[in-house]
């Protein structure tokens, strides 16, 4: 069976939902393999956008892979246990 590459990533729900990237846009958030993408992607929220203080940010939740078609992977949103 022949694997295609994942060259597009979509985001469904949490703070990217909507989102598309392409594989390049990818490499800067997290490294990935050419035939899949990371298994999950962890969202880090600043408080304040632009401060860079551990206080202001807090780990909202992560981004789980799912299902790849025809080259796009789709990422769904999994919130952090309280």
């Amino acid at each position: 069976m022949k694997k295609t590459p994942v060259t597009r990533f979509e985001f469904f729900g949490g703070p990217e939902d909507g989102r598309i990237l392409d594989a390049e846009a990818l490499q800067l958030l997290a490294e990935i393999s050419p035939e899949r993408g990371p298994e999950r992607i962890s969202m880090l929220i600043e408080l304040e956008p632009g401060e860079s203080e551990p206080e202001q940010a807090f780990w909202a939740g992560s981004y789980v892979a799912g299902s790849a078609r025809e080259g796009t992977l789709e990422y769904h949103w999994a919130e952090l246990d309280a």
